[in-house]
């Protein structure tokens, strides 16, 4: 049976080939605070959570998770401008994605 470190990074390798897939280009895959990855999509600047669900469905995010997701995304991305933002990111509009993945 694979560790849970092992299994984490399984899912962030599948989240990461699926935002690829999606045409989305990751500009930075090393994690910040609970943020995996940034990415643009089109115009927009992403900021993506990889949550690892071990059980069903019933494990899905409900509202508080999701608040509460969206509270620590927005640190998170604030943090990342600060030390990453250019030109290029001023006015851009910002997204913060949850990719829940069910092992």
């Amino acid at each position: 049976m694979e560790s849970m470190v092992e299994t984490e990074k399984r899912a962030k390798d599948t989240v990461s080939d699926y935002l690829r897939r999606r045409d989305m280009e990751i500009i930075d895959d090393k994690g910040i605070g609970m943020t995996d990855f940034v990415a643009w999509d089109g115009d927009s600047l992403v900021f993506v959570t990889v949550i690892v669900r071990l059980h069903g469905a019933e494990d899905l995010p409900d509202a508080e998770e999701t608040h509460s997701h969206r509270a620590h995304a927005e640190r998170d991305a604030a943090d990342w401008l600060s030390r990453n933002g250019d030109e290029g990111t001023v006015g851009v509009p910002v997204r913060f994605d949850m990719a829940s993945v069910l092992i």
